[in-house]
């Protein structure tokens, strides 16, 4: 997978949550053990340059390509942090 390439290649620790379990449920689990960005690429997104990213407590779904997420991620200064 592309994305998760590029995203290793900036330098993020990266791991595929591949349980058949349901979307929610698997954001859920992740909010629980304080995981601070998940990354949701779907079947319809698997071949493309662009990511659903969970947008804060509100968990609304914000469409970004990889290279917008690493330039958020370096304006709200997590890049050095991983």
């Amino acid at each position: 997978m592309g994305n998760l390439y590029d995203l290793k290649k900036a330098g993020l620790r990266c791991r595929i949550d591949k349980r058949s379990e349901k979307r929610g449920y698997k954001i859920r689990v992740a909010q629980m053990e304080r995981i601070p960005y998940m990354l949701i690429v779907g079947k319809k997104r698997r071949n493309t340059n662009y990511i659903f990213v969970p947008a804060g407590e509100s968990g609304d779904l914000s469409v970004l390509s990889v290279k917008q997420l690493l330039e958020v991620l370096r304006i709200e200064g997590i890049m050095g942090k991983f």
